[in-house]
Parts: C-alpha cells; structure tokens; sequence
C-alpha cells in the first residue's frame, strides 16, 4: 500500500537498463521481477514500473498519478490489476529517450483500464480493457502501516 509519493512507488525497471552509452549508467542485471498483491495510489512518475522480460503485477490496483504501469523496456505484463485515473496513461509501454525501448512490449491479461501511451512505433500492447477499474485495494493488502508492520493484510490490525 504505497500512497502519495512524489516519485514511483515502485521502481523495478532498472534490471533492464541495456549495455549503452546513451546515459551514464551501468547495465541491468536482468531477471524477473514479480510484483503482487499491490496498491499505490497518487504517486507521481509511475506506480508500477518494470522493464525485463517475464516481469509483471499481479492482482494490483493503481489509481490516479502520472501512469498505473509502464513497461520501459522488453516485454512485461500485467495480470488481473486494475490501473485507472493516471495523467499519462493507466498502461504505459516503453520510455522517451532510450532507443532500447524502441521494441518493448506489455500483455495485459484480465485486466481493467481507461487509457494506454505508446512512446514509440514499435511498442506494442498486447490485449485490451475487460471493463471497468477498480479503485480499492485488492483483497489482501495491508490497509495500514500498522498491519503491514505486524504482518497481517487486509484490514487495520
């Protein structure tokens, strides 16, 4: 449950950051990252953000902010989440920037959302909308600090 921070609330692409010199950065690592059971609400940039492939969310919701999930770079998904309200897309695929984001793709399975940015031709989004977003956290989050301190999810333990 991450809520109103001035970046992203989760930022997991840089494992695919490729071997360039376009920015002075070092090379990802690579490998999968899984992203679950997951609420971020009113983050700025993104509130799920992945760039490897096999990476996705899972069972997520995301509401307002700058994007609900964005697939920077190779090819992401999203499953069964929920991505509604975000200024600059609910589904975001690929990055401005980075020609490796030329060729990045997101499958969205099961999935609800209102709107969807492709930065560049070659991005592609795999699927569609299956109705309307949700807006609550998903069955299981923890709904306070105090429940996600003490380990217990879905209520304010």
């Amino acid at each position: 449950n991450i809520q109103d921070m001035p970046d992203n609330a989760i930022y997991a692409s840089t494992p695919g950051y490729p071997d360039t010199d376009e920015y002075p950065l070092p090379e990802g690592g690579g490998g999968v990252v899984e992203i679950t059971n997951s609420y971020a609400a009113d983050c700025l940039a993104a509130h799920f953000r992945l760039g490897t492939a096999g990476s996705f969310a899972r069972n997520c919701v995301a509401v307002g902010g700058h994007r609900g999930f964005i697939g920077r770079f190779e090819h992401t998904r999203a499953i069964d989440c929920d991505l509604a309200d975000s200024s600059h897309g609910d589904v975001v695929v690929g990055a401005r920037g980075w020609d490796a984001s030329d060729e990045a793709a997101v499958t969205v399975e099961n999935c609800r959302f209102e709107t969807i940015h492709r930065y560049r031709d070659g991005n592609v989004l795999h699927g569609e909308s299956v109705g309307r977003p949700r807006t609550e956290p998903p069955a299981g989050v923890p709904r306070s600090a105090e429940a996600a301190a003490s380990g217990s999810s879905d209520g304010d333990a």
